[in-house]
């Protein structure tokens, strides 16, 4: 547990000074590359990752933690077949 905390911190802290860095090298015009649609899109995305990923926890399922190549998947029909 350990290991994901400080994992969590070294991605928090890389992410910090990516941004960073692009602040200081004014690099926040690349961004006006990608169209509004295709923020949405990653945006949603991200939503639904984080929503069918904590779903066994909001509905109260033992499940085991899916992990690989369409864990995400894995998580929705697990917790499908669960309920």
């Amino acid at each position: 547990d350990v290991q994901r905390v400080g994992a969590a911190a070294a991605l928090a802290f890389g992410s910090g000074a990516l941004m960073l860095g692009m602040f200081a090298l004014q690099l926040g015009v690349l961004s006006t590359f990608l169209s509004e649609p295709v923020v949405k899109a990653l945006t949603s995305g991200a939503a639904l990752h984080v929503l069918v990923s904590q779903l066994p926890s909001l509905l109260g399922l033992p499940l085991p933690r899916q992990i690989g190549c369409f864990a995400l998947f894995k998580t929705l029909a697990a917790v499908l077949t669960a309920l």
